[in-house]
């Protein structure tokens, strides 16, 4: 099956926002703590317009500095957060006092952009007990331009405290953690709360419709649970579309996509939209090769999802036998993705520990030998030596995801003494650089091809200029 589609969605995935710790101001007044107010159950509310700065204090660890300014926001005025680390440790933190009781579900709305070096980003609200939930992302890259962010109650995890219910709001934080020494800017504005119903499971049939659709089909046939049936679109013009309408918004993580084995969609684009009007682009699919497609939406939440395909395997149309939409949970972590995938693939092809199970090593090899190895319970290797160079030169600088996840494939193929097992790590590799590249992520592609490209030279294959999987690799899922 194809190559999986990860993916980080700009608006919604990028959530967060700033790093960890405590932070301290300078220069900023402390106004009067607001009397405490319970939220209305209707609509959003601003909370900061950043028309002052009233309120906003600021701290620091040792090495870094911060400053707060106005300046131009996203509408009138803004707040600029100005930092400095002259080392790539530490942290900087604007916080303000906001007395508020909390519903049950709730989500708060932000205006941010930047002009920062990639970092640890935070959001974090302490609660009347002192504990503190937090938001944290790691290695956060500030759009340039403004873009909204939204933080759901879902998203908030307890940093530190006791841990009782979030009920009631004394605090908001904003920290940044950067992981090099260097100066930045961060810009806030519309600072609002959102009170939402209970969080409930969908239970809704979506409606779904397509542009065109072939003798003997129906666009139902794409969600029905029979694996035998199959939309077809018409067989004429080259642009498709297939949409569903949920019939209210709802939130999800993601797509399985199971083509028509002739007939598939090698360009397409996912898009969603709240009133079947405006569309945003979520995902890009390019180079698609069929069978399945994995799409990580991580956050995403719309009323109305369509796939506008635009490029087909053969000019005859597209098939799909079952678009499948996945929950909040699928993507929520980019661990959790790849777990999804790994349930779905033959057993070995992904580490024990995608499917919840403990992998055991133990050290091979002679006394006072130079050559040893750590051989696995699965019989995955580590070795080393110069007869496992392929594998030692690339598990130097393989790609994590979570700081815990390998995604090369040379940590579930067992290690290549002879050309048949090489072989086999050389597949797996071009299948690992085939997810990178199709999922969007460029900095995970940049380190697997590249390590890809170097193990086909090993083995005497001369290597694609761009770095991309074979069609004989084979397919997760």
């Amino acid at each position: 099956m194809s190559p999986a589609r990860a993916l980080s969605v700009p608006l919604l995935a990028a959530l967060l926002l700033f790093a960890t710790a405590p932070v301290h101001a300078q220069g900023a007044a402390e106004a009067t703590p607001p009397p405490a107010t319970t939220a209305s159950d209707t609509g959003v509310r601003i909370l900061d317009d950043f028309e002052t700065l009233d309120g906003w204090s600021i701290e620091t660890s040792p090495g870094a500095r911060l400053e707060i300014a106005q300046d131009s926001g996203h509408k009138g005025r803004g707040m600029r957060m100005d930092f400095e680390f002259k080392s790539g440790v530490g942290y900087v933190i604007a916080r303000k006092t906001f007395n508020m009781r909390l519903p049950e579900n709730f989500a708060f709305h932000l205006q941010t952009r930047g002009d920062a070096p990639r970092g640890d980003a935070e959001f974090k609200l302490v609660d009347r007990n002192q504990s503190v939930w937090w938001l944290k992302r790691r290695d956060f890259n500030f759009p340039r331009d403004w873009e909204p962010l939204t933080v759901k109650k879902r998203h908030l995890s307890l940093a530190w405290g006791a841990g009782e219910a979030l009920d009631a709001l004394t605090t908001i934080e904003f920290a940044l953690s950067p992981g090099t020494p260097g100066k930045g800017s961060v810009w806030l504005d519309e600072l609002s709360f959102e009170p939402r119903p209970p969080v409930q499971a969908y239970t809704l049939q979506p409606q779904i419709s397509a542009s065109t659709t072939g003798d003997g089909s129906t666009p139902g046939a794409a969600i029905d649970p029979d694996p035998a049936s199959v939309w077809h679109s018409g067989t004429l013009a080259e642009d498709q579309w297939l949409l569903l309408d949920f019939l209210q918004a709802r939130e999800y993580g993601g797509l399985i996509i199971d083509w028509d084995r002739d007939d598939y969609a090698i360009n397409y684009r996912v898009e969603a939209s709240a009133d079947g009007e405006t569309w945003k682009t979520v995902h890009t699919v390019r180079d698609g090769n069929g069978q399945r497609d994995y799409i990580a939406l991580p956050n995403a939440e719309s009323r109305y999802l369509r796939l506008s395909l635009e490029r087909s395997s053969r000019q005859r149309g597209y098939g799909i036998r079952h678009l499948a939409v996945q929950s909040y949970e699928f993507s929520s972590t980019p661990a959790t993705f790849f777990e999804a995938i790994a349930r779905a693939a033959p057993r070995g092809y992904y580490p024990r520990y995608f499917q919840g199970e403990q992998t055991y090593w133990t050290v091979v090899g002679a006394d006072g030998d130079a050559v040893g190895a750590a051989i696995g319970l699965g019989g995955g290797g580590a070795p080393r030596g110069a007869d496992a160079t392929a594998i030692h030169q690339v598990s130097g600088s393989i790609a994590h995801l979570d700081g815990r996840v390998p995604i090369a494939a040379l940590a579930r193929h067992r290690q290549t003494g002879d050309r048949d097992r090489r072989q086999d790590l050389q597949n797996a590799a071009q299948t690992d650089c085939a997810h990178a590249k199709a999922g969007g992520i460029p900095a995970l592609a940049e380190k697997i091809c590249v390590h890809e490209v170097s193990l086909k030279g090993t083995l005497g294959v001369p290597p694609r200029a761009d770095g991309a999987a074979r069609s004989d690799a084979p397919r997760a899922g």
